[in-house]
């Protein structure tokens, strides 16, 4: 004994490896001595009072790190991969052929591909275990998040492809997790482990694994270990034995998630007998049969045949011959055989034809032994038991729970059959031949998400969403129903009518322009928005030429900043002189002497602040403008100009135009609370997103009017068709369904609740589109609806405003007293 090699374990322990002749174990397949490393029982674990090294990390990043570890799994360069493959041959007895099969196919678990769809089939979407998403649950708000995991692994060694599953999903969960290599597999999980601390030794996922051995039931290691004190879940792969051994640990908050021992099935239809060759039909079956020598879950071991006995036989003769030839996973000569306890067993069922009957012989070519009913053994060793069968129907009174997956033929049956097998307990229906060469990634296994069941899933109740911004109930309005601007004593429609899309060039020519805006003023709306940038001052003189004739009871508003004059650096900015000669050019557009409403448009961030004040201040004095607005400009700079405004007694702010919507409501962290403390009346732009709220987008559409290309593409390539519009577009058309009203009114209700706003503005493309718009002034929202709108479209206000609501900062603020805030 003494004589003998002795194999080196290496363990990973939170990235670092480990090398060290320690203990001794016994491999299982040659009982060849193999030495590992001593255990630090402390070290194979991640104290709860830390957290996890990836448990922030954002799951983008990790997806590009795992296809980085994937693109260094190449087997002709991978030191690792090589070693592995040579040690295991002490371990495992799938032979030299199978396992580098297995290792070079190994990277492609680990595609971005794969990855990707592994993480959003389980988790709903890309990045959805990044933080606390806000839910809205029976009218109520909740902040819900796949929290990360802490878990052991007890691996199987029947098949190479168990570490990168386990680890690929892993790391997707962004858990810490100990890996218990089998005695059968010592080497694949370190080597992968070993290539990920080569491709990143200091990275949050490199850090989140740990994969060590000993000796399964060795209680001295277990019982210290398998503790709700560290661990959440240990998840076990493999035999009954292993399973029953692992169920002796669960306790609360200690939860078994089993990957139990299966067995799978082949359903063959009469069609096999009037199509392809039967040799090709027996192909297919055979490497759904003599992969990975028969020794996993996966490969099938009953195969039930629909045809009269002769062609049954005929069938079993073509399958013996082509279990003989290798495939890609599976040994065709030389591979195992049947257990000695099975071989008497075979002798007799072959002394009882033609009630069975037995093809092959027990020297690692493959059996077949043909039954009416199935045999009482489970067959193994490259044995497979094929029932003949007059439906494919009868099979399914053999499908269980243990059940794993089921091979048809022909594929066209799959549909016929599905609901039964499902029923009875199996698991996964593919194509005969595919059993073992489907893909990984974004499919159910065992029944389950895996990923879905590692997550330590958390809810918390939210604070009521309508709070934050002190929204009001909504009833019904009409644009005859006039609001103050501001602290100013203009009263506007609490509707603007934006022309931004008044002519052809940018949208609505002049004839559906002018049926819009009559319209508006004939409703009573007096609010009228342009700007001189728009449709290269077209918009203006169409608006001034609609307005002429009512000119005295609208408020006109426009814009300068954006260019009049392309090349000229001067015929742009907030410089005085744009201001000067944008309003000139503005009134002759406008045919009016006054502008009502003068804008800022977009700040420059260079021009001075005292130039842009003292440059409105003297148009006013003028007579020129009468009231001051500004328009996508920085709450810090909103501030700073209304204070000196203030304070050297020039003409303030009266309008403030951002945009807000339920897509897009960062306003509310400071532009909205800023405007509101300054006296300045919000008008918001673009309340239903580009479109993106006007419901062409919900789940609940109809598909009328769905715009896949054009904007829509568009929207989609700015990143701002995501999960979580789509998700804000189906709340908005479940409230609007709710109200019996169209998602755009729902969604411009919304925003008049706040009651920092004065009035959205609508911008209509057609009489149609403006003929709804304008209908949300009818529409009623209760606290229900806001609740439930706010919390699908919860975002996040960052910091110092979440530091400042912090528990201890108000405890700090108020001394431990309750102190009533002042009335808004």
């Amino acid at each position: 004994m003494s004589n003998e090699p002795r194999l080196l374990i290496a363990h990973v322990i939170k990235g670092e490896v480990q090398l060290d002749a320690a203990v001794e174990h016994r491999s299982r397949a040659s009982a060849s001595p193999v030495m590992s490393p001593a255990l630090d029982l402390d070290a194979l674990i991640w104290p709860r009072r830390d957290p996890g090294p990836a448990f922030e990390t954002p799951l983008a990043e990790i997806v590009d790190f795992l296809v980085e570890v994937g693109k260094a799994l190449d087997f002709d360069k991978n030191a690792h991969l090589q070693e592995a493959a040579a040690l295991n041959l002490h371990c495992n007895s799938l032979g030299a052929r199978i396992l580098e099969n297995c290792y070079r196919d190994i990277g492609w678990f680990f595609t971005r591909e794969a990855v990707e769809a592994e993480a959003e089939q389980s988790l709903g979407w890309l990045g959805a275990n990044d933080g606390w998403i806000r839910r809205d649950i029976q009218g109520q708000a909740f902040d819900i998040r796949a929290f990360p995991p802490r878990m052991v692994h007890i691996l199987a060694g029947n098949a190479p492809i168990v570490p990168p599953v386990t680890i690929v999903r892993g790391a997707i969960s962004k858990g810490v997790h100990l890996l218990k290599m089998p005695s059968n597999d010592m080497f694949t999980a370190t080597a992968l482990l070993r290539t990920m601390a080569d491709v990143g030794p200091n990275h949050p996922v490199t850090r989140s694994f740990s994969a060590a051995y000993w000796r399964g039931g060795d209680t001295a290691i277990e019982e210290h270990i398998f503790r709700s004190q560290y661990f959440d879940k240990l998840a076990v792969w493999g035999g009954e034995a292993a399973v029953r051994h692992a169920m002796k640990y669960a306790a609360a908050g200690f939860e078994i998630v089993s990957f139990d021992p299966k067995i799978s099935i082949s359903l063959i239809g009469k069609e096999a007998f009037a199509g392809l060759p039967i040799a090709e039909i027996a192909r297919r079956s055979a490497a759904d049969i003599i992969a990975f020598n028969q020794d996993a879950c996966s490969c099938a071991r009953f195969q039930f045949v629909e045809g009269s006995l002769p062609q049954v036989d005929a069938y079993c003769e073509a399958l013996v011959a082509e279990m003989g030839k290798d495939v890609r996973y599976g040994n065709g000569q030389g591979g195992p055989r049947p257990p000695e306890a099975l071989l008497d067993e075979l002798d007799m069922l072959g002394n009882l034809e033609p009630i069975y009957r037995v093809f092959g012989q027990p020297d690692g070519t493959g059996m077949v032994v043909r039954s009416s009913d199935p045999v009482a053994f489970n067959p193994g060793g490259k044995l497979v038991n094929v029932v003949a069968v007059s439906s494919l129907a009868e099979a399914i009174a053999h499908v269980s729970v243990a059940t794993q997956s089921v091979g048809v033929y022909p594929p066209g049956r799959i549909t016929q059959l599905r609901d039964g097998l499902s029923s009875a307990g199996a698991q996964r229906i593919v194509g005969l031949g595919n059993i073992n060469s489907g893909k990984f990634g974004g499919l159910p296994h065992d029944g389950g998400w895996p990923v879905h069941r590692m997550m330590h899933w958390v809810v918390t109740e939210a604070e009521r969403a309508n709070t934050a911004m002190n929204r009001t109930h909504t009833g019904p309005l009409s644009l005859d129903t006039y609001r103050l601007l501001g602290r100013s004593g203009l009263r506007v429609s609490p509707l603007a009518l934006g022309t931004m899309t008044f002519g052809e060039e940018w949208g609505a020519g002049e004839e559906e322009s002018r049926r819009i805006f009559d319209a508006y003023v004939d409703q009573g709306g007096n609010f009228i928005d342009t700007a001189g940038y728009y449709a290269g001052g077209v918009s203006e003189d169409l608006t001034g030429k609609f307005a002429e004739a009512k000119r005295d009871r609208l408020v006109l508003s426009t814009k300068y900043s954006l260019t009049r004059s392309v090349g000229d650096p001067n015929a742009a900015g907030n410089s005085r002189r744009n201001m000067m000669q944008t309003v000139e050019t503005s009134l002759r557009r406008l045919r009016t002497d006054r502008i009502d409403l003068l804008f800022l448009h977009v700040w420059d961030d260079s021009t001075p602040a005292d130039e842009i004040m003292r440059a409105f201040d003297d148009l006013v004095t003028q007579g020129k403008v009468l009231y001051l607005g500004l328009s996508d400009t920085p709450a810090w700079q909103m501030a700073r100009l209304q204070t000196m405004a203030d304070l050297r007694g020039w003409t303030q702010f009266a309008a403030l135009q951002a945009e807000y919507n339920l897509v897009e409501r960062t306003a509310e962290r400071d532009l909205i609370p800023a405007a509101k403390a300054l006296g300045i009346g919000v008008m918001p732009w673009s309340p239903l997103a580009s479109g993106l709220l006007s419901g062409k987008y919900a789940a609940r559409s109809n598909g009328e009017g769905q715009d896949t290309g054009g904007r829509g593409a568009m929207l989609a390539a700015a990143g701002k068709l995501d999960a979580r519009t789509l998700a804000i577009a189906d709340a908005v058309q479940a409230v609007a369904d709710d109200v019996g009203a169209t998602s755009a009114q729902a969604a411009i209700a919304w925003t008049l609740a706040n009651p920092a706003v004065v009035s959205p503005l609508l911008g209509a493309r057609t009489m149609r589109q403006y003929e709804d718009n304008v209908a949300a002034l009818g529409v009623s929202l209760d606290l229900h609806h806001l609740d439930r709108l706010e919390a699908a479209s919860f975002t996040p206000k960052g910091f110092p405003h979440e530091f400042l609501a912090t528990d201890f900062i108000r405890h700090g603020l108020t001394a431990g007293t309750k102190v009533r805030p002042r009335a808004s």
